[in-house]
């Protein structure tokens, strides 16, 4: 997306062709309507930063409408399926969901009551929220830690180990405590897809 940039000393001019075939000419316009809240204005800053455009892999010529096609596709429910993410074909349906509490230990067991293929997991609390992707068939953890502390943004592939059973998910051998999905102090909620 760029922003418009007049020639300088011509910001808000005008052509103005009058109807009844007067000559044309040029004018300034400037709202003059003593606004009581000037309003957000409508330009790169606000609508569709380089920064934003990148976490779509999309360059600083995106459109905003390029970035909703893709979210678009991002999740697509089909009544209680879980149909597609990103576009591609899933068809998977929610086999249960819960909260636990974080205490610190190495290991952790999210009961699922029923095979999972998918789950996601997300922490809220102390100096980062973290979100996890959880595969079936995919030995590490697929995550991102958020918030502060340096950590806003960084992938994590490698945080410890993932099992899937058919009535639970364990995760063990965690590394290091901002990466845990079980620490002391946080929420996490889950959702396991089958």
């Amino acid at each position: 997306m760029q922003d418009r940039i007049p020639t300088p000393g011509q910001e808000g001019r005008v052509l103005i062709t009058p109807e009844n075939g007067g000559a044309p000419f040029y004018a300034k316009v400037a709202m003059a309507d003593n606004p009581t809240q000037n309003g957000t204005p409508y330009n790169k800053q606000t609508v569709l930063q380089d920064s934003t455009a990148a976490l779509f892999d999309l360059d600083s010529a995106a459109l905003p409408n390029d970035v909703f096609s893709i979210l678009s596709k991002a999740a697509v429910w089909d009544g209680n399926f879980l149909k597609t993410i990103l576009g591609d074909e899933l068809h998977l349906i929610i086999a249960n969901s819960g909260t636990y509490y974080g205490n610190n230990g190495t290991s952790v067991t999210i009961a699922t009551g029923a095979p999972a293929k998918l789950a996601f997991i997300y922490g809220i609390g102390q100096s980062t929220d973290n979100f996890f992707i959880l595969v079936n068939g995919i030995s590490q953890i697929i995550g991102l830690i958020g918030g502060s502390s340096g950590n806003s943004g960084h992938p994590v592939t490698d945080v410890g180990s993932v099992s899937f059973s058919d009535t639970s998910i364990r995760l063990s051998s965690l590394g290091e405590y901002r990466y845990y999905i079980n620490q002391s102090g946080r929420t996490y909620t889950w959702v396991a897809f089958s």
